[in-house]
């Protein structure tokens, strides 16, 4: 809020400025969307790719095999993400209300009805991805939800995708070795029903 108020007092070129000036049917944002719209971006912009990197990085320490081929050919990793995300999906699911009635596998969804979109579940659906319980980093895939669909789609899609391809290009670039300093399965989760993964991630590495 105390950034809002400097920022209306002497606009700079940054996204809170740009959101001060914008105009939706010609009115200004009001302060609680102002603040909305800025919170959506925190969690989206750094939760989601926070646990996206944790998810990875679980996963890599899980298949040291794989984590080795990523190592030996860097070129590997922009669809070693991509894998990453269907496989261990930082976002699970998102709520929608029907806005029409919708027939699927034999049952109506009517309209007003409250629906889960199971995003991690989408990414472990035999009919798309066979094998689909099996980490693969060279798993050709052409197509996932993870950053939703459509007029949803995440807008910071290509962004996110970067700082993962950029983190490990530079983690196997310096510590290929890391090993998790847990039990994977005990260790805590965020509790949510929409974002997945560890509380905490503890990590080692041998001294160099």
């Amino acid at each position: 809020m105390a950034v809002i108020a400097e920022r209306r007092r002497a606009p700079r070129d940054d996204l809170v400025s740009a959101l001060l000036a914008a105009r939706v049917d010609g009115e200004q944002l009001d302060e609680a969307e102002v603040i909305g719209f800025c919170y959506l971006l925190i969690l989206a912009g750094t939760e989601t790719t926070a646990n996206l990197l944790a998810n990875g990085v679980m996963a890599l320490a899980a298949h040291p095999d794989q984590r080795e081929q990523l190592r030996a050919d860097p070129s590997l990793i922009p669809g070693a993400v991509e894998e990453m995300l269907r496989w261990d999906s930082p976002v699970q699911s998102d709520a929608r209300t029907m806005g029409n009635p919708v027939q699927l596998h034999g049952r109506v969804i009517p309209e007003g009805a409250k629906v889960l979109l199971l995003f991690g579940s989408a990414g472990r659906d035999e009919r798309e991805y066979p094998d689909a319980d099996r980490f693969d980093i060279r798993r050709p895939i052409e197509r996932h939800l993870q950053f939703g669909h459509g007029i949803h789609y995440c807008l910071g899609a290509a962004l996110a995708r970067l700082e993962a391809q950029v983190t490990f290009e530079e983690l196997l670039a310096r510590i290929p070795d890391w090993e998790v300093d847990a039990d994977p399965r005990a260790l805590p989760r965020i509790r949510s029903y929409m974002v997945r993964g560890p509380a905490r991630l503890p990590l080692g590495w041998p001294a160099a």
